[in-house]
């Protein structure tokens, strides 16, 4: 009964493609991430301690969210 799932001919074509697609889908995710976190890291701490110290958006804040209200 469970031969065709064991050997990977369930669904047949189809559905391997669709397992293909996600699973480009996932590699391009995965590396698209990597990419960022190493970019991130390779940046010199001065570069970074600078943007922090004058309130850049490091923070992905937008200006609102960042400046105190005057409430």
């Amino acid at each position: 009964m469970s031969q065709p799932l064991h050997f990977g001919d369930y669904g047949g074509l189809p559905l391997k493609i669709v397992w293909a697609l996600l699973d480009l889908i996932a590699i391009v995710v995965l590396g698209s991430g990597v990419y960022l976190w190493l970019g991130r890291r390779t940046r010199p701490i001065e570069q970074r301690l600078a943007e922090v110290m004058s309130g850049g958006d490091a923070a992905g804040l937008p200006e609102a969210a960042r400046t105190p209200s005057a409430s």
